[in-house]
């Protein structure tokens, strides 16, 4: 019967300990080179959504085929634990979850 409960509150315990992921929706998005990006310049290749706010983000690693200046894509992105260390206020980079160029018409 012990047994039975340190494992339920083994199971209760992680659910509310473990970290979760937190995943956004996908979102467009422009491909840029911040070395054409004020304030990203020492950044490589930077991430602006293509939204009212027009954020822009440091990815943690680009897939080489995406690194293309202008480059329209459609991406799905989560929070890292790594700060951009390119910009003084060092904000978290981002880990890319899906990506995918948008056919142009």
């Amino acid at each position: 019967m012990k047994l039975k409960h340190i494992a339920f509150l083994s199971l209760i315990l992680c659910l509310y300990g473990c970290k979760t992921v937190e995943v956004k929706a996908e979102q467009l998005a422009t491909i840029r080179d911040g070395a054409n990006v004020a304030g990203f310049q020492t950044c490589g290749w930077v991430i602006q959504f293509d939204n009212e706010f027009s954020s822009i983000v440091v990815p943690v690693d680009l897939d080489p085929a995406f690194q293309q200046d202008g480059l329209k894509v459609e991406v799905i992105l989560t929070n890292s634990t790594q700060l951009a260390t390119c910009r003084r206020d060092s904000p978290p980079m981002v880990e890319v979850v899906f990506i995918r160029e948008i056919e142009s018409n």
